[in-house]
């Protein structure tokens, strides 16, 4: 796993350096200038994944040139909160009295991959994940499906929106 946050963490370097690059080619500005205004512009991604323990959670803060689902899909994939071969089908953000909510459907391989898990993992899951969206774009509530149909899981079935923290099984009782 930490490889893999080595490998996204050059790749961004390297294409920061090459947009740099390119841009002063082009302007007459220094790469280090276009760098810092790109570091000005850059936004900051928490990403919020499991503990070592998987019974709660860890933040990782990332700079992004622009958040989209599909970039916050992409990371949480990175920290197994969804499956690598997860896909956004659909997301909107809606107002709904007075509050923002995220609609978000994700593909057939996220339930599939909730399926696998036990309610300590699922609750993981669906609290990383929630929290990650509500925070990334400072909404209110999140739903999620997948390929447009309420998630059912052994644990739970997830027919309201969630908010920050919210997702709790009562893992005592399992």
């Amino acid at each position: 796993m930490k490889g893999r946050r080595w490998i996204t963490l050059v790749m961004f370097l390297a294409s920061v350096v090459f947009s740099a690059c390119s841009s002063s080619e082009n302007s007459g500005e220094t790469v280090s200038e276009v760098m810092q205004a790109e570091a000005n512009e850059a936004k900051e991604l928490v990403i919020y994944f499991s503990n070592s323990k998987a019974d709660g959670l860890e933040t990782e803060t990332i700079l992004v040139e622009e958040v989209t689902p599909d970039i916050i899909v992409g990371y949480l994939a990175v920290h197994n909160i969804v499956s690598m071969d997860t896909k956004v089908n659909e997301f909107q953000i809606t107002e709904e009295d007075g509050k923002s909510v995220l609609h978000l459907d994700l593909s057939e391989a996220f339930g599939e991959y909730l399926e696998t898990m036990g309610s300590g993992g699922e609750n993981v899951i669906m609290t990383a994940l929630t929290d990650t969206f509500l925070q990334a774009y400072e909404a209110d509530a999140l739903q999620i499906t997948v390929e447009g149909k309420t998630i059912e899981t052994g644990h739970a079935i997830y027919d309201e929106p969630l908010t920050f923290g919210e997702v709790s099984l009562d893992l005592d009782s399992q």
